[in-house]
């Protein structure tokens, strides 16, 4: 009885300390992605896809915790984007203006209006095939306006460049990977064929234990996200969750790939904050979260890097182009299933 009393302590204290583990990496890299946004406030020109992709877990911190920091950046955003007349905004940063407003709604904090859209027109093109999944995302996932007259046979060009092992761009680098993982989202949000879409999604599945060993900490954690959206749970979610718990750096910190010295980014940041938070038993219990352990990033095909262990000096090169195709992207798609 003695024994049973004392075992089930150690159990006990070995829970309550593993929740306080992964608890202290969600406050680092909150904390971390707080500071960042602060700062980017201060700017004249903000950066909208960093507000894009950063909206995702701050809204998912109102919806679950009811967050004040979070919620009081949120409407900082508001009025910073506010303060600049729509008529003055490229058409990257209106496509931008409308996905921000339209995930804030989760929290009552939209601010563009139903005619909105209308002037997107035009915005988004589908030129390449990443432009097209793209395009595909925004309208199925994200308005409520016909994707097949917008994007003309959008989806049945889309499918036509899937490879029969479910990849859409075989090849080197992470290339495949960004195109694939968008892919996965636009079959699912224009509703393709589901066994086109379990397709796509096992080969992501089969690349997680790669992308740990490689340290593609931004992949890892994007297709958690992804996978978790688009069907089952993954097998060894938690192991891989924990993995990027321990790679969320001492100031919360997080890197496209981890390395030593590699400089910390936003993106990668805010992903694995959301991998950390959204796990599938909570968000079938929470529609609310369920939406929001969702995000899309628009990224330039031409990032360099290939799979592999990658050398200190080649880690630190990968990182700097994928920070730098970053800043490039013409918006943020935060996609809104119904």
């Amino acid at each position: 009885m003695k024994r049973a009393a004392i075992l089930f302590l150690l159990v006990s204290m070995l829970l309550v300390s593993g929740a306080a583990v992964a608890a202290d990496a969600i406050d680092r890299v909150r904390n971390w992605a707080h500071t960042q946004l602060e700062a980017e406030l201060q700017k004249e020109e903000l950066n909208l896809t960093m507000m894009a992709s950063l909206s995702l877990p701050l809204v998912t911190d109102v919806q679950r915790n009811r967050d004040a920091a979070s919620l009081a950046l949120i409407e900082r955003i508001v009025r910073s984007i506010t303060a600049v007349p729509v008529d003055e905004r490229q058409c990257g940063e209106l496509a931008a203006v409308h996905l921000i407003s339209r995930f804030f709604g989760r929290v009552e904090r939209a601010f563009t209006s139903t005619d909105f859209l209308d002037r997107i027109d035009g915005c988004i093109g589908d030129e390449t095939l990443f432009d097209l999944t793209n395009a595909l995302i925004f309208y199925c996932g994200h308005t409520e306006l016909d994707a097949e007259t917008l994007v003309p046979r959008g989806l049945e060009r889309l499918l036509e460049a899937q490879q029969p092992d479910g990849i859409f761009m075989p090849g080197e680098g992470d290339a495949w990977y960004y195109l694939t993982s968008h892919a996965l989202l636009a079959m699912h949000y224009c509703k393709a064929d589901p066994q086109r879409i379990e397709l796509t999604r096992a080969a992501i599945a089969r690349h997680l234990p790669e992308f740990q060993k490689t340290e593609f900490i931004d992949g890892l954690a994007e297709s958690l996200i992804y996978l978790r959206w688009t069907g089952d749970r993954t097998p060894g979610e938690a192991g891989y969750v924990g993995y990027l718990r321990g790679r969320v750096a001492q100031d919360g910190g997080v890197c496209f790939r981890h390395a030593r010295g590699c400089e910390k980014h936003w993106h990668p940041a805010g992903r694995v904050w959301q991998a950390m938070r959204g796990g599938p038993a909570h968000r079938r219990r929470n529609p609310a979260a369920d939406h929001a352990a969702e995000a899309v990033v628009i990224y330039d095909l031409q990032r360099p890097g290939a799979f592999g262990m990658l050398s200190q000096g080649a880690a630190r090169r990968a990182d700097s182009a994928a920070r730098s195709l970053s800043s490039r992207h013409d918006f943020d798609i935060i996609p809104d299933p119904r």
